[in-house]
């Protein structure tokens, strides 16, 4: 998908990605105050091309700074192994300074990293996927293994 054909679809939908509020992208999509929640939410209820280019921006936002993480962390030379190397020696640290606290943070933040831990949320309220089709489901999906696989791709090597 591209740049939507209505300029306050666009607008409305971009809005969404910077994390407005439904009624406040709207408004500030140009449309009017005056019943701006309910308004917002029948357009975009009845326009998915709104949502779907929200999810888009967000997708390309997202890939944006995985590149630049990457970029970050090759040029100050930060390994996976540097990394964890550096979190041991912190905790070490803390333990030898009895503070305790400091050294389970650590701990756990190395138990992260290597993927021991898995963070898990939920986002959307309930039955915001319910009126989907089978299409726009399988649509999400892939979408959402794109970028999961962009992700693997962009880690820095060993």
């Amino acid at each position: 998908m591209s740049i939507l054909k209505n300029a306050k679809h666009e607008l409305l939908a971009q809005g969404l990605a910077a994390g407005k509020s439904q009624e406040k992208a709207y408004i500030e999509a140009g449309y009017s105050p005056k019943a701006a929640s309910a308004n917002a939410a029948t357009l975009i209820k009845q326009n998915q091309s709104i949502l779907t280019r929200r999810d888009e921006l967000l997708s390309q936002r997202e890939a944006l700074q995985t590149r630049a993480m990457v970029a970050a962390a090759k040029s100050a030379q930060i390994s996976l192994e540097s990394h964890l190397s550096k979190l041991a020696e912190i905790r070490d640290l803390a333990i030898a300074a009895e503070d305790y606290s400091a050294a389970n943070t650590a701990e756990t933040n190395r138990g992260k990293v290597m993927g021991y831990y898995v963070e898990r949320k939920e986002v959307g309220r309930p039955g915001d996927f319910s009126e989907l089709s089978d299409q726009q489901l399988r649509a999400k999906r892939q979408m959402y293994e794109a970028i999961a696989k962009a992700k693997s791709l962009a880690q820095p090597e060993e």
